[in-house]
């Protein structure tokens, strides 16, 4: 590729190693150039060209830098990713995309002012079970939606060692953490409820943050619940849908981080394709009679977001995921909050 869009990414963690480093490597259509390593070179065993900066300020005043990823501890993404468009680069922000809605607000200002782009990894929508899930809405084979339920389970008895995990914040608790994935997926598939309830809770012994919830969102016709805790040995099937036609029901499937995990590429085949074990169950009544089947699931691949991000960049197409979307995901998290502080029903304005 003779023009990549280089790329500054503002920590090598977690996030780097098993998602940007490898989904940016895979596309010739970037080039991962700089990382922010405070006390170490590990990146350097990977990604032996980079240049490694001790600063995010050095990173973003970097001048052949075009784009940054913000993907620090979620209470900093509103400072650096500021700073970032004041230097004047396109921002890809980490969920959550900030910690209130005012944070949020001022980014997106802020990027309009700079005529930057600014957006966010929200790479949920690209996981397989939830493209399948949208292909069964949008065909209306469940008829007109009654109820549906989204949850995101893990067991993580132990606290997490990572300080900024454990410790009350802005933006931390699980939430900002699994919340921002599912609401946004809410967001993508019925647009903003009316009303929020919310359920947040400590379950662990020792927690100092969230690490349950259930939150109702109302809609005009129907109801959504979301729900996620990581002290689930058994988990619930990730989606339940019922509609006046019949039910469909998915195990949520965490496919590709896993993937990523052991070193498979996104380029490699087999990667984001899920077996037959794993699909989800049709059940419907059609001309009073009734089916029911396994429905496949589509392949996955989170470089999707990378290649629409470049096609924004470069040939002026649509936005990966519009910033506002993103902010609406705050603002039902707010909702959320104020909901189960005050033990009401919120209405969302």
């Amino acid at each position: 590729m003779s023009d990549p869009i280089l790329t500054g990414i503002c920590s090598f963690g977690y996030s780097t190693k098993v998602f940007h480093g490898p989904l940016l490597a895979a596309n010739p259509n970037f080039k991962f150039k700089a990382v922010v390593e405070r006390n170490k070179q590990e990146s350097k065993d990977s990604y032996p060209e980079l240049t490694i900066y001790k600063s995010i300020d050095e990173l973003v005043n970097d001048g052949s830098l075009e784009l940054i990823i913000v993907n620090t501890p979620n209470q900093t993404h509103y400072e650096f990713a500021k700073k970032a468009l004041l230097a004047n680069k396109h921002v890809i922000i980490d969920k959550p995309f900030a910690a209130t809605v005012e944070e949020c607000q001022e980014l997106i200002t802020l990027a309009n002012e700079r005529n930057k782009c600014l957006t966010a990894f929200h790479n949920r929508r690209w996981d397989g079970d939830f493209k399948i899930v949208k292909e069964i809405i949008e065909s209306n084979r469940l008829g007109r939606l009654v109820e549906a339920s989204f949850s995101f389970e893990r067991f993580r008895s132990k606290l997490n060692p990572k300080k900024h995990k454990e410790e009350p914040a802005p933006a931390t608790g699980l939430v900002y953490e699994i919340g921002t994935h599912i609401i946004d997926q809410a967001i993508v598939l019925f647009g903003m409820p009316e009303a929020v309830f919310g359920d947040i809770r400590k379950m662990r012994d020792g927690s100092q943050v969230d690490d349950f919830f259930e939150l109702l969102l109302y809609y005009p016709n129907f109801r959504l619940k979301l729900k996620s805790t990581i002290l689930a040995k058994e988990e619930l099937p990730g989606y339940i849908l019922h509609g006046t036609k019949g039910s469909f029901i998915k195990k949520r499937m965490n496919l590709q981080e896993d993937q990523l995990k052991v070193g498979m590429f996104p380029t490699d085949n087999g990667y984001g394709v899920e077996p037959p074990s794993e699909w989800g169950v049709l059940s419907i009544e059609e001309n009073n009679e009734s089916f029911r089947k396994m429905i496949p699931t589509p392949h996955s691949n989170y470089g999707d977001f990378f290649e629409l991000a470049y096609l924004h960049l470069r040939k002026n197409g649509p936005i990966p995921v519009n910033p506002f979307d993103a902010l609406n995901g705050i603002k039902i998290i707010e909702a959320a909050y104020k909901s189960n502080t005050n033990k009401i029903v919120i209405a969302i304005q």
